[in-house]
C-alpha cells in the first residue's frame, strides 16, 4: 500500500517536495490556496539556479554595510518598520546570526546544499524534456565601480576556493560575454556552475503533471493532532489526511507552524520585477552588483528583477524601489531605455530565514509533520535539493546531503 502525503504550498518549493516524493512512490496531494493556473512568488522571480550564493545574507560584512543600506528608502536592501514582535525578533537574531562566528559553517552547508539541487535539476529536466533544460551560460556579476568589482573579486576567489568555476573579467570580457550590446561597466565575475529556468513554466508544468492531486482554492484553517501525531488538515472544503503531512507555502509556512508549536524566525521580503517583450538579446544572465538588479534572458522576453523588501506584507509597492530597477538596469545596459516597460509589475514574498539557511526537517515532537521553507531569494535554486532531501527523511533514509544544518529546531 502506498505512503500518503499531503504538501500544503504549490511553489515550486512545494511542488518539489512533491515531485521527489513521487518518485519515491508516494501518493501525494497537493494543496494550493489560490487558483491552479495562479501567479505566485515562483511565477515572477529570476529563475536563476546560483551556487555562486553561498554566503548567507546574516553575516557580518552584510551588518557592517546593510543595515545602512535598510534605512534608505528605495535602496536594493530595506526593512519595512512597523510594530510588530515578530519583525523585531526577527532583526534581534539576524544579528545575532551575523555575529555568532559560525559563518563559514553556513556558507558550506548553503553551498553544498546549492550544488546537491543543480544536479537534482538536470534529473527534473530528464523528467520534463518537453521544457527547456536549465541554461547554462553561467551568471555574470557586474560592476559599475572599481570598489564594487574589487569586493565581488574577493567572492570569486572565495568561490573559486570552495571549488566553483570562476572567472575575473574586465570591462572588455565582460562585453565579449554580452555580445552585441552596450555594458557600462568596470568588470563582472563570471560564475560557470549557475544556471537559468523560467520558473512559470516549470511551476505550470509540474502542476499540471499532478491533474487531480492538485487541491486548489484551498485554505488551510488547522490541524487535527493525536499525541505525537498529525492526523488531519482542516481547510475550507472540510478535513482531509494522509500519513504525513509538509508545508512548504512560503513565509505563511511559520504561521501555520506555530500551532504545530514550532518557531521559526521567518519575515516576507517582498522583491518586484517586470517581464520585458523583445528583450532578450542578453546572452548571459546577469546580475548587477551595485544596484542588486538582476536580468535573465527567458525566451523572447527579458525578465528584471530586484528588491528585498524585509517585513513588507499589505503595504503598497514602493514607486522609489520601482524605479529604482528601470534606472539600475539602464545605468549598465542603456538600450533598454528604449525597451517596452509599460507591463505588469511583478512581487512576490520570498521566506527569509533570520540566519540564511532554509529549514527542512520534521516537526520537533511530531513524528509526520514536515516542514520546508526560509529559502529566501534561492527558493528555485534549491527546490530541487530540498525536495530530495526530505523525501530521503520521510522515507527513513539518511540523505546524501547532511540535513542538520537546516532542522528547525536549530
Amino acid at each position: 500500500m502506498k505512503r500518503t502525503a499531503i504538501v500544503v504550498g504549490a511553489g515550486l518549493v512545494g511542488l518539489g517536495v512533491a515531485a521527489e516524493l513521487m518518485r519515491d512512490g508516494w501518493q501525494v496531494t497537493v494543496l494550493e490556496q489560490g487558483p491552479a493556473d495562479g501567479v505566485g512568488t515562483s511565477h515572477g522571480n529570476a529563475g536563476m539556479l546560483v551556487p555562486s550564493h553561498f554566503v548567507p545574507l546574516a553575516t557580518m560584512g552584510f551588518l557592517k554595510t546593510g543595515l545602512r543600506m535598510m534605512l534608505k528608502r528605495g535602496a536594493p536592501v530595506t526593512v519595512r518598520w512597523r510594530p510588530d514582535a515578530d519583525l523585531l525578533g526577527w532583526v534581534t537574531r539576524f544579528t545575532l546570526s551575523s555575529l555568532a562566528g559560525d559563518e563559514q559553517a553556513r556558507t558550506q552547508a548553503l553551498l553544498r546544499l546549492s550544488l546537491a539541487s543543480r544536479d537534482q535539476w538536470e534529473r527534473w529536466a530528464d523528467d520534463f524534456s518537453h521544457l527547456a533544460r536549465p541554461g547554462g551560460q553561467g551568471l555574470m556579476m557586474i560592476a559599475r565601480t572599481a570598489h564594487g568589482l574589487e569586493e565581488e573579486a574577493e567572492v570569486g576567489h572565495q568561490g573559486a576556493r570552495l571549488g566553483l568555476h570562476v572567472e575575473i573579467l574586465d570591462a572588455e570580457g565582460v562585453r565579449r560575454r554580452q555580445p552585441g550590446l552596450d555594458v557600462q561597466c568596470e568588470g563582472g565575475v563570471w560564475f560557470g556552475n549557475d544556471a537559468h529556468v523560467a520558473p512559470h513554466e516549470w511551476v505550470q508544468a509540474m502542476r499540471s503533471a499532478l491533474g487531480s492531486n492538485l487541491v486548489s482554492d484551498t485554505k488551510v484553517l488547522g490541524w487535527q493532532l493525536s499525541g505525537d501525531r498529525w492526523t488531519g488538515v482542516k481547510t475550507n472544503h472540510g478535513a482531509m489526511s494522509a500519513d504525513h503531512v509538509v508545508l512548504a507555502s512560503g513565509f505563511e509556512s511559520a504561521r501555520m507552524a506555530r500551532s504545530l508549536g514550532v518557531n521559526m524566525a521567518i519575515q516576507p521580503g517582498r522583491g518586484y520585477g517586470y517581464t520585458l517583450p523583445g528583450g532578450a538579446r542578453l546572452t548571459t544572465p546577469s546580475l548587477l552588483v551595485e544596484d542588486r538588479v538582476s536580468l535573465t534572458p527567458m525566451g523572447e522576453a527579458l525578465r528584471v528583477t530586484s528588491g528585498m523588501e524585509i517585513g513588507a506584507t499589505h503595504q503598497a509597492p514602493d514607486p522609489a524601489r520601482v524605479a529604482h530597477i528601470r534606472a539600475g538596469a539602464e545605468r549598465v545596459f542603456p538600450s533598454l531605455a528604449s525597451a517596452d516597460w509599460d507591463q505588469p509589475l511583478w512581487t512576490g514574498w520570498r521566506p527569509l530565514s533570520a540566519d540564511g539557511l532554509p529549514y527542512i526537517g520534521r516537526v520537533p515532537n511530531l513524528g509526520n509533520a514536515w516542514v520546508a521553507t526560509g529559502h529566501g531569494m534561492m527558493g528555485i535554486s534549491l527546490a530541487a535539493g530540498t525536495g530530495r532531501i526530505l523525501a530521503d527523511l520521510m522515507g527513513g533514509h539518511w540523505p546524501s546531503l547532511d540535513p542538520e544544518p537546516f532542522r528547525l529546531d536549530r
